[in-house]
């Protein structure tokens, strides 16, 4: 067996940037080898399952931005697979900085998973602002359960109502009128947040409508804030 070491220039000398290789010759093979670089070693870091160092070692810049979302993605899925949601959703602003299509796949398989209401809190408005469907199926979710609504008035306060359409919203809100599911946060949302969309967006048809259900219902409570 013989080992050569090749080169870009003659006499071994290694021109700058270049990268070694070692071939390593047999009589039945010939084996390249190169240096480990940091590319290798974050790889390492994530196949033995080691995703905080791994994460750790392309923050320090050991690794090209890019390998960010690598990195982030198998540190998201083996928090999902180990069911651990509210710390996987905590750390998707930090992991997430790469296109908006990962935000929204991200939010589309917690919905999946139904585990969105634990990433709601997290889910950026702008920088990157998400496509409508992302917001309009997280405030659904929010819809689903009375422990829940207190976090949709709040939700629906604090997102500015040009990212989302406010009927998907409405129509999860529509089932619950009359039924034990109706607490007074919901009623909120819909007497307060929601018709003011819709008085910005699809006229007093809607208004009118929205508020003969709530009268119907027996919420005829309006706080304006």
């Amino acid at each position: 067996m013989h080992f050569y070491v090749g080169s870009s220039y003659a006499g071994g000398q290694w021109a700058t940037g270049d990268e070694p290789l070692y071939y390593i010759v047999s009589p039945k093979d010939v084996v390249i080898a190169k240096p480990r670089d940091a590319k290798d070693h974050i790889s390492w870091l994530l196949q033995h399952g080691w995703h905080e160092k791994a994460l750790a070692a392309v923050e320090a810049g050991q690794g090209r931005s890019d390998l960010l979302d690598e990195v982030g993605s198998s540190y998201l899925d083996h928090l999902i697979v180990e069911r651990k949601y509210t710390e996987a959703a905590s750390l998707c602003p930090k992991l997430l900085r790469g296109p908006t299509s990962a935000w929204e796949r991200w939010v589309f398989y917690f919905a999946h998973l139904r585990q969105l209401t634990v990433l709601v809190p997290y889910i950026p408005t702008e920088n990157p602002r998400l496509c409508d469907t992302a917001y309009e199926v997280a405030l659904v979710a929010l819809t689903t359960n009375p422990s829940f609504h207190k976090d949709l008035l709040s939700t629906a306060k604090s997102w500015p109502p040009v990212i989302y359409s406010a009927l998907p919203i409405i129509s999860a809100i529509e089932p619950q009128l009359n039924t034990s599911s109706m607490t007074d946060a919901l009623g909120e949302v819909g007497m307060n947040i929601f018709i003011l969309i819709l008085i910005t967006n699809f006229g007093y048809y809607y208004i009118f409508s929205i508020m003969n259900y709530f009268t119907m219902s027996g919420t005829s409570k309006v706080v304006c804030n």
